[in-house]
């Protein structure tokens, strides 16, 4: 059951307020009447005899009348001591209402939603399932939809609500009527509710119970929890809880962690349960810290910035072992054969050991402080820590680092001893390499005797074991070895049964059960065995004579399984004799599990009544003594009287999924998480998490970023999205990272102070480029055509590229280092990497810079080979980077092309006549071929584009020509707006971008204009970015018909930037003067320049556009060039280079066929995979691309035209020597 129980009489209070909210009470002096006969009438009249519940005025209490949802939040909210608040928006919550701050506590607690219309429904009343639901999340009931099948009007309780409500029945906090019905939607009356939070309460008296993992207590404030809190649960975090009585870390964290964030606590604090890294203290204020003997025998305490730190280990704790670090105001020791050990930076200003406390060794780290020692029986104080001041009481006491001050007693008769031991390390201890003791096999072991069951075989040894490690590994002095048991049912057979659970061990035998599936092997010779290596390549260290396991006896059962969950199983044992029966009876004894490797997992058995009484005595419960189940377990039944048998269970793994850009997991302390963890997102950050599972990062991540914050993985993390910029890797544990295919081909590990940084590149990655920084324990290479790359300052102890991992290339940057690099395939090891020792064991392979030291193995018949890469005019990718273009495109329903020449006066001359001055606006276009249409029809609009109309000439809609691109408009009355409607065609409809033009009144006209776009301008050639535009206007004024010569001081300028698609203009900011010279932001833009008049001397506007593209030029030459292909390097990198990008073009401008195109070392190289013919080159290559070109350097400096020359006759360009 998931639970936190708060304190009755604080929620009994609570119902008095409640039961008093809609109308006035009053107390009573007489007995209400309306209740004296009702079904509920005792339990009311116990609450108004306390006073803990009010009556109506006219001295009725109205039991059956109803409850509303503000009523019932106000209720929980102050029970449960919900305080924290967010913002709401129910629309009928207003601040005004009374329960305005009672909805917004609700809606932030989470145990109560709103409507999809936003309502909330205060002043409705709440019905039965509702007020059940509410009660089961707050009391953290597990689901029981079966109790609802036992209901009369189950098909009433709408699945919703169904879980929830056999929950609350099933406790008894809530009970059906006569007829066995709930009536879930009935209105819950001030009866109902009384009961039913009576039977809730009265269960949970006093004490407050976190027996499931999660974070309690309030964000921000202090909440005070009456009476003393029990911690049941690994991964319990408490914040800002001000405990009155004590706090109690369980049995049942077991090996779990527990973190008490600003928690004080006036009583004692009691430890009884956690494991190395268990109780976590951050702030807060204590009395006493006790621990008593722990389910784990071991416990770890970590102190930061907490009172009260006075620790006593009390005799109860005899023979754990107890780890400390942070400060700590005292430690007593009461108990004996303890093992205290500090870690990190610990301060304690008094360590005691109590007279009777004898056998205890303390071992203090090199960055810890003892101020006073105080040893009143004998102890060994080990560890490099400083003890400032140490007084001794006894004998038998032993220092590895002399105090700094020390006084012996006058009763002492033994002086303390300085063992001097250590050899560094301060009270750390090593177990050697970390691996198994090489198998010497002169001193093997010899098998002395087996003796069988049914099912279970017990082996004796001439020598003693050291440790057995499952599955099938046991280790004596000499060495470890693996073992089995071979059936040999036929002279040339022999089968390992492969799969055992330990169940007993003496200094020289070991005993198993079987957990295969062979069942009865009494009819077959079997043997044990002690081997090393795998599979057919088993050298046999030692081997059992043949013998045979008993003969199956009694009758035949079968395990089957009725609920899996990680917190508990249900299963049912059934006789096979006959029709078959299903046994009770059943206890423990009668079974043994074990998980998936082997290991005897401990657990609890109760029958099914014992759980639930409405459940048979045939069904029964299993749970485990710690933790939950997570994976396959094997259930053996071997019950007397029946044949053994065993049953395979798999409990699926939980999974947590992150699937949106966030940042998870606390900001102090560890947060456990069962089961696996999957990141289905780009921007997931994951901070101190303690993952039991796997860790994987789908394919959904793309080509994004992913970080990871000290987080510890028990499992595998697994690689399957991600892209160059994508793992980050801050701290933290792992067990091993096994890249796979992803989804973008490309994938970047950045890995800073974390552990266990084991890289398997699996054979799935295939192709894929693997970018590596940062600090690695080993790196397996087992895919073919894999780039595996590094960058910055980067360490890797061990990379390995495994026997049939073909054609894979490793680039090491100049300032990464490599321990050991081992080739057991053909390799291309390129970079200014160093490689300290290169074990060689395959051919063709190649080094650009060769090892330190390099062993080639025997069986190598090419010596590996160091091959100086070709030297370019520059280094790919020495320029940079080019910017991320975005595509031009035109809003839907919409051409451009359309922009004014000018808007000006004009005076006409017809047949020798004048007309009068009037404006003038002539515009361009692209035709309406370009788009295959018809026509285009001009449209104004007088109203800012709220309404337009077609334009009218000679009383006639004005349309162009299929092949027409302008418009000359010589009887302009009004300021207007200017589009152009398409007809006909597949845009048919279509209107094209908006252009403006206002009328003038001075009479001056711009008899001419130009643009010069020549090199000489900035010394750059267009279309290249850099180049120089230089406009001129001539203004002549109408009346006198002259020039007007200092035009320029009338005129203002403005540059702007024209999408090519859409054609809108915008401004470039500084660019007014008549010249400009175009830079990067003017990439893949028209330019376009306007010349705007004053109004008094000068009027309208002219404007002019150059079409060139303005391209950012990127140098480039090629390499390697064969007759299948070329590599292609720039100067500049770029995101990606795709086969349409590319133009290859022979000398008569024929196209030649590019296959393929692949990245090379960076993004800066390419490999170009084109069928080239001898007598065609030189070929041209050119890019297609509206924002870049390639070029080719030539002598001077200067940029020739777009492209690089291909030659079968050359591979890099020639080029002077270099500074």
């Amino acid at each position: 059951m998931k639970s936190k129980i708060k304190r009755n009489v604080s929620f009994l209070l609570v119902i008095m307020m409640m039961l008093s909210i809609t109308v006035t009470g009053y107390a009573q002096d007489t007995k209400e009447i309306d209740y004296e006969n009702h079904w509920a009438g005792d339990v009311i009249n116990q609450w108004i005899e306390k006073g803990l519940a009010k009556g109506y005025p006219d001295s009725t209490f109205r039991p059956n009348n109803a409850v509303t949802r503000a009523e019932f939040m106000a209720l929980v909210n102050k029970s449960f001591g919900f305080t924290a608040v967010k913002p709401i928006d129910f629309m009928d919550v207003k601040e005004k209402d009374w329960f305005f701050s009672t909805v917004k506590v609700a809606s932030t607690a989470g145990y109560i939603a709103g409507y999809p219309d936003k309502t909330i429904r205060p002043n409705q009343p709440i019905s039965r399932q509702e007020a059940a639901v509410i009660i089961a999340r707050i009391t953290k009931l597990s689901p029981n939809a079966g109790m609802v099948e036992q209901l009369s009007d189950k098909e009433n309780i709408p699945e919703w609500s169904k879980n929830l409500v056999g929950a609350v029945v099933a406790k008894g906090y809530m009970n059906g009527y006569p007829d066995k019905s709930f009536k879930p939607l009935n209105d819950i009356t001030r009866a109902e509710a009384v009961v039913a939070l009576n039977n809730t309460m009265k269960a949970k008296a006093d004490v407050t119970i976190y027996d499931q993992k999660g974070t309690y207590g309030p964000k921000d404030g202090l909440e005070v929890v009456a009476g003393d809190c029990v911690v049941k649960a690994d991964g319990v975090i408490l914040q800002n809880l001000q405990i009155k009585g004590n706090l109690i870390i369980a049995k049942e964290v077991g090996n779990g962690n527990a973190t008490l964030n600003n928690i004080a606590v006036a009583g004692e604090t009691i430890v009884r349960g956690g494991g190395e890294n268990s109780i976590h203290i951050n702030g807060g204020q204590y009395n006493k810290i006790k621990i008593e003997k722990t389910s784990s025998g071991k416990v770890r305490v970590v102190a930061n910035d907490a009172k009260g730190m006075d620790i006593v280990i009390a005799n109860e704790a005899t023979g754990d072992d107890i780890i400390l670090e942070g400060n700590f105001d005292s430690v007593e020791v009461e108990a004996k054969d303890v093992k205290i050990k500090t870690q990190g930076e610990t301060q304690i200003k008094e360590i005691k050991v109590s007279v009777n406390a004898t056998g205890n060794e303390i071992n203090l780290s090199n960055n810890t402080k003892v101020e006073k020692m105080l040893l009143n029986a004998g102890a060994k104080i080990k560890g490099q820590g400083t003890i400032v001041k140490a007084e001794i009481n006894a004998g038998n006491v032993t220092f590895e680092k002399q105090p700094q001050e020390q006084k012996v007693a006058d009763t002492v008769k033994e002086q303390p001893k300085v063992t001097n031991t250590s050899s560094g390390g301060g009270g750390s201890s090593s177990g050697g390499s970390g691996g198994s003791p090489t198998p010497d096999p002169a001193k093997a072991p010899t098998i002395t005797k087996v003796e069988t069951t049914q099912d279970e075989i017990t082996v004796h040894f001439s020598e003693e074991i050291k440790k057995i490690e499952s599955p099938n590994l046991i280790e004596f002095a000499a060495g470890s070895y693996k073992f089995d048991i071979y059936q040999k049912p036929g002279i040339a057979t022999q089968i390992p049964l492969k799969n055992y659970g330990v169940v007993g061990q003496t200094a020289n035998s070991l005993k198993l059960v079987r957990l295969d599936i062979w069942g009865d092997l009494s009819a077959i010779n079997c043997d044990f065995r002690l081997f090393t290596g795998d599979g057919e390549n088993i050298i046999i260290i030692a081997q059992s004579e043949d013998f045979k396991f008993k003969a199956f006896a009694g009758a035949k059962a079968e395990v089957e399984t009725i609920i899996i969950e990680p917190n508990e199983m249900f299963i049912s044992v059934e006789d096979k004799t006959g029709e078959g029966h299903l046994i009770t009876g059943l206890t423990k004894t009668d079974f043994y599990l074990f998980d998936a490797n082997g290991n005897k997992v401990d657990f609890n058995l109760k029958k099914g009544s014992e759980v639930d009484p409405y459940l048979p005595d045939h069904e029964y419960q299993i749970t485990a003594l710690q933790g939950e189940f997570i994976g396959d377990y094997f259930l053996r039944f071997a019950k007397e009287g029946y044949q053994p048998c065993v049953k395979k269970i798999e409990v699926k793994i939980s999974e947590t999924v992150y699937d949106t850009a966030g940042t998870y997991g606390p900001n102090e302390g560890i947060e456990e998480v069962k089961g696996n963890v999957i990141m289905k997102a780009e921007g997931v950050i994951l901070q101190n998490l303690h993952i039991k599972g796997n860790l994987i990062i789908a394919e959904e991540v793309g080509s994004g970023n992913v970080t990871l914050n000290k987080v510890t993985v028990d499992g595998d993390t697994i690689v399957r999205g991600g892209g160059e910029n994508s793992i980050h890797i801050n701290g933290g544990q792992y067990n091993k990272i096994k890249i796979e295919k992803t989804s973008s081909g490309k994938v970047r590990i950045v890995a800073t102070d974390a552990k266990g940084m084991d890289i398997i590149v699996t054979e799935e990655a295939a192709g894929d480029a693997i970018i590596l920084e940062g600090s690695f324990e080993s790196i397996e290479v087992e895919a073919d055509n894999v780039e595996v790359k590094t960058q910055g300052t980067t360490v890797i102890k061990k990379l390995k590229v495994s026997l049939n991992a073909e054609n894979n290339k490793i680039t090491l940057d100049s300032t990464t280092t490599v321990d050991n690099l081992i080739l057991d395939a053909k390799t291309e090891v390129k970079g200014q990497g160093t490689v300290a020792k290169a074990e060689v064991n395959a051919d063709s392979v190649t080094f650009e810079k060769a090892p330190a030291e390099q062993i080639v193995g025997e069986n190598v018949t090419e010596q590996p080979q160091v091959v100086v890469p070709e030297v370019g005019p520059f280094t790919p990718g020495e320029g940079g980077n080019l910017p991320n273009f975005t595509p031009f495109t035109a809003e839907e329903d919409k051409i451009g092309g359309l922009y004014i020449t000018y808007n000006q006066q004009i005076l006409p001359f017809i047949f020798g006549n004048t007309r009068p001055y009037r404006t003038n606006v002539d515009m361009n276009f692209l035709p309406p071929s370009e788009f295959g249409a018809d026509s285009y029809t001009l449209q104004v609009s007088d109203d800012n584009g709220v309404s337009w109309s077609n334009y009218q000439s000679n009383d006639e809609d004005l349309t162009t020509t299929t092949t027409q691109d302008n418009f000359s408009l010589e009887s302009v009355d009004k300021d207007y707006q200017y589009r152009l409607l398409v007809n006909g065609g597949p845009k048919d409809g279509y209107t094209s971008n908006v252009v403006e033009a206002k009328l003038t009144y001075v009479k001056t006209q711009f008899s001419a204009w130009g643009l010069d776009e020549g090199m000489h301008i900035s010394g750059i050639m267009a279309p290249n970015m850099g180049r120089g535009l230089e406009a001129s206007f001539i203004v002549r004024d109408l009346e006198t018909s002259e020039n007007i010569e200092n035009a320029a001081d009338y005129l203002t300028y403005q540059w702007y930037r024209l999408n090519p698609v859409s054609f809108e203009m915008t401004p470039i900011s500084g660019a007014t003067s008549l010249q400009y010279i175009t830079t990067e932001e003017d990439a893949g833009y028209y330019l376009l320049i306007r010349a705007t008049g004053d109004e008094i001397n000068v009027g309208g506007y002219a404007q002019i556009i150059s079409t060139w593209g303005n391209l950012l030029p990127n140098k480039a030459y090629v390499s390697n060039v064969t007759t299948e292909g070329f590599t292609l390097n720039l100067y500049k990198g770029i995101d990606q280079l795709k086969i349409e990008d590319l133009n290859l073009r022979d000398l008569n401008w024929n196209d030649v066929t590019i296959t393929s195109v692949t990245p090379g070392d960076n993004n800066a190289v390419f490999h170009i995979a084109a069928t080239i013919d001898e007598n065609s080159t030189p070929l041209y290559l050119s890019i297609n691309s509206d924002f870049w070109r390639i070029v080719s350097e030539i002598e001077g400096g200067h940029m020739e035209s777009p492209g690089v020359e291909v030659s079968l006759s050359t591979t890099t360009p020639s080029e002077e020597p270099r500074d």
